[in-house]
């Protein structure tokens, strides 16, 4: 049988830590191993608060080990180096007693307590470790909120004192004095063309500065807690009733930005020189377009003409889609694929068995170097062989699924006149999108069943749109 890997995982939040005392508590537990299956794995400035189990790829990538069947212990300092979180250190542990994964935590001779293999136990322990964890976050955010390390308009002093920036003293006040005026929208935007140029900040700052009490000598997050550290450029009274006129306007506005960036596609790509494009505003943020001229004819467009032809390409694919025959070549086919690489994969496992009884009941005896034998290579590459007709299996599935999808959209669109959903319409028929200087350019799925048009509709929004 092979032997299972036994993991060192060691993790630091953040830069300024090391991992010396980690290593140094597995070293005895690494000596007594076997050197070909020990995998070390480092999570370096990662803070298990802040990034969840799937931002981890370290730590994912020990589970799917796990999962496999390949692991057979996990060395670890203690339980707040794999989790903080209460949920995911279950879900991880139950993984691990599932799979009979023994854990070991290096520090248990220093008073933490050991593994126990008990869920329930594990969950009261995972509390605490959770617990602690939000603790340490909340004190952590507590701190930066009243001696961060730089504030804009501000000078911290070695007296952890902030005293006003002389450079941005005036026009931080004309920026307060001005904000408390502002009663709508249509003054709102206009404030924040000014500023965001006085000031070089960008839309989304100047809010955050408008709305943070730290300007104000206060700490209003969790309660109301004085900075008397902080020379203030506004009252607190001042504060609250900017908050009070600008909540509404803020949201009103965030709204605005955020129609103006829909798109029912992905962002386009330049089709000369197909860099791919990213939405900019125009000086009133009142259009978002795409645009670039790196050695070529200059292309520009808004999102509104993107959308627009989006719908009348949409709109011709459907009504010349035969979306039935699509249907049903694409069941055949999947119960055609299916039945090919169910017998391939039968044909494999018989050969991944009979090479694996070789190897077992080889009259050569044993060799401890079975696993560099080029037997052995056989084994693995037919496994590989074998994971690869599944996942080509589960691709053909998948393309199933999105026919019916686009068959049912179909229809309400045709025959039950609902009204067009575009968005999914675009995900399930358009691959790509090319802007030119007088056309946009559209890569179609689905060529083969729809009627009467080319492989590419190329159409001139910009003759139609004053």
């Amino acid at each position: 049988m092979k032997q299972k890997l036994r993991i060192f995982f060691r993790r630091v939040s953040s830069a300024n830590q090391d991992l010396t005392t980690q290593i140094e508590f597995d070293r005895i537990y690494r000596e007594q191993c076997d050197k070909e299956h020990i995998v070390e794995v480092n999570e370096n400035d990662t803070s298990a608060n802040k990034l969840s189990i799937a931002q981890r790829p370290e730590m994912m990538k020990i589970i799917q080990l796990i999962k496999e069947g390949r692991v057979e212990k996990l060395y670890a300092y203690d339980r707040t180096r794999l989790f903080r979180d209460y949920y995911e250190a279950q879900a991880f542990y139950h993984t691990c007693i599932e799979h009979n994964v023994e854990i070991i935590f290096t520090s248990s001779s220093n008073g933490h307590i050991g593994f126990t293999g008990d869920i329930f136990m594990e969950g009261l322990l995972n509390l605490f470790g959770d617990i602690e964890g939000k603790n340490i976050a909340r004190r952590t955010r507590e701190a930066r909120r009243k001696y961060p390390s730089r504030k804009f308009g501000y000078i911290k002093t070695e007296q952890k004192t902030y005293q006003k920036a002389p450079e941005i003293e005036s026009a931080l006040v004309q920026f307060f004095e001005e904000i408390q005026q502002i009663r709508s929208l249509d003054l709102f935007t206009p404030f924040l063309n000014k500023y965001r140029k006085m000031l070089a900040k960008t839309d989304d700052y100047l809010i955050r500065l408008a709305t943070d009490p730290f300007y104000a000598g206060y700490d209003l997050y969790e309660g109301e807690y004085t900075l008397p550290h902080v020379d203030p450029f506004i009252t607190k009274e001042t504060f609250l009733q900017i908050q009070g006129q600008l909540n509404p306007l803020i949201k009103a506005y965030e709204t605005n930005i955020n129609k103006l960036l829909e798109l029912y596609i992905g962002f386009p790509k330049c089709g000369y020189c197909l860099k791919p494009l990213k939405p900019r505003f125009n000086s009133d943020r009142s259009l978002v377009y795409f645009s670039c001229s790196k050695g070529h004819s200059k292309i520009y467009y808004d999102t509104f003409t993107i959308n627009k032809t989006v719908v009348e390409v949409i709109e011709q694919i459907i009504a010349k889609l035969n979306v039935n025959q699509l249907l049903m070549d694409s069941t055949n086919s999947l119960k055609e694929i299916r039945k090919m690489i169910k017998q391939a994969q039968g044909e494999t496992e018989m050969l991944i068995k009979e090479t694996e009884d070789t190897i077992l009941f080889s009259q050569e005896g044993y060799d401890k170097e079975w696993n560099k034998q080029d037997i052995y290579q056989e084994v693995l590459s037919l496994q590989q062989q074998y994971r690869l007709y599944e996942e080509e299996l589960d691709k053909k599935q998948q393309l199933l699924i999105e026919n019916k999808q686009l068959h049912q959209l179909t229809v309400n669109a045709i025959e039950n006149q609902v009204a067009l959903n575009v968005k999914a319409l675009c995900d399930l028929l358009i691959n790509d999108v090319r802007l030119y200087e007088q056309s946009i350019e559209f890569d179609i799925n689905k060529c083969d069943y729809i009627l009467n048009l080319d492989d590419e509709i190329i159409l001139n929004p910009k003759e139609n749109i004053s």
